[in-house]
């Protein structure tokens, strides 16, 4: 049996991830910038949670932001970060066996592959130097986000609607995962594949 991954984008390379390690997956529209470079912040579940752009650790040329761009929430150590990802790519459940290990040419994050698929944790971007950072920025006072979250205005658009249809998709696996058979989650990512294809 197989394991699933969320798969997404990050800097044009497509990326995936164990979906245990990811507890939600939510939109940008709090999205706001600190002093740091690659750390941003959005208020999730009331709390004030710094939000990694693993671009910055990955290239010299980071890409801005966009209404495509998600943001995966985990944990590590207790504590909760999010993860910006350029884009949601859905799901895709792979069988151990399909996948291989990194090449010495592959960059370090990269745990395992699969095809041209890079099989990461994101929780790897999380360093001393930028858990120091975000322990920082969670005591901080940022009516900033506050007043973004209050103001926000979603624009109904149809790309729009089908971007948060695949996010609430995968984000009921994610509520469901200990729940759902294979069978149930392999229909749900059926579902999620016509959705992109419309």
């Amino acid at each position: 049996m197989g394991k699933s991954y969320i798969l997404f984008r990050i800097k044009g390379t497509l990326m995936g991830t164990y979906q245990d390690n990811i507890n939600e997956v939510v939109g940008v529209e709090t999205l706001v910038n600190t002093d740091e470079e690659g750390l941003k912040a959005i208020v999730y579940d009331g709390e004030v949670t710094p939000v990694i752009d693993p671009q910055v650790q990955l290239t010299i040329n980071p890409d801005p932001h966009s209404d495509e761009s998600r943001i995966l929430i985990a944990e590590k150590d207790g504590a909760t970060y999010g993860f910006l990802v350029k884009s949601l790519e859905g799901m895709e459940n792979i069988l151990e066996d399909e996948l291989e290990e990194p090449s010495i040419t592959d960059k370090n994050y990269v745990r395992r592959k699969h095809k041209d698929l890079e099989i990461i944790d994101l929780r790897d971007f999380v360093s001393p130097e930028i858990e120091s950072l975000c322990e920082s920025l969670r005591k901080a006072e940022l009516t900033v986000v506050t007043e973004a979250e209050k103001s926000v205005d979603y624009i109904k658009k149809e790309d729009h609607i089908k971007k948060e249809i695949e996010k609430d998709l995968i984000n009921l696996i994610l509520d469901k995962k200990n729940e759902l058979s294979q069978e149930q989650v392999s229909k749900i990512s059926d579902i999620h594949k016509k959705i992109e294809g419309m």
